[in-house]
């Protein structure tokens, strides 16, 4: 039990919420994109009653309103949310530790998994390794 009284979650479902959050922050980045591309003035939105009876915006009509509420308000600087977004899942994609996403994890002696190696190291020169003669 931790402080607010609820049990943590399990080790490998809380690396899926985790996996989860990320993709549906690119998920929203995509249908921002999406959004903000097919805008059209004619759609019926936030700042404007539409002539058309069709919305021609991709989003449908939540993503007519979605555009012409940011366009509106921030005008071509929008987009700059939609490249946030995709920096954040860009950040958290490189945060994600390979134990959460079910690759190998360490062996019990310490020592790392096939195929990767410790650098500690690797740049000190070792008092036995030959020198080049020049």
């Amino acid at each position: 039990m931790n402080k607010s009284g609820t049990a943590p979650l399990p080790a490998r479902l809380a690396g899926l919420v985790r996996e989860a959050k990320w993709l549906l922050l690119g998920a929203l980045a995509l249908y921002l994109l999406l959004v903000f591309v097919t805008y059209h003035r004619g759609d019926p939105g936030w700042s404007h009653t539409g002539t058309d009876s069709v919305t021609r915006n991709a989003g449908g009509a939540l993503g007519a309103w979605l555009a012409d509420i940011f366009l509106y308000l921030f005008g071509l600087s929008a987009f700059w949310l939609v490249a946030l977004c995709a920096l954040a899942v860009l950040w958290g994609y490189r945060r994600l530790d390979a134990r959460s996403v079910g690759f190998a994890a360490p062996s019990r002696n310490g020592s790392p998994p096939a195929g990767q190696c410790r650098c500690e190291g690797a740049t000190r020169r070792s008092a036995a390794a030959p020198r080049s003669v020049r």
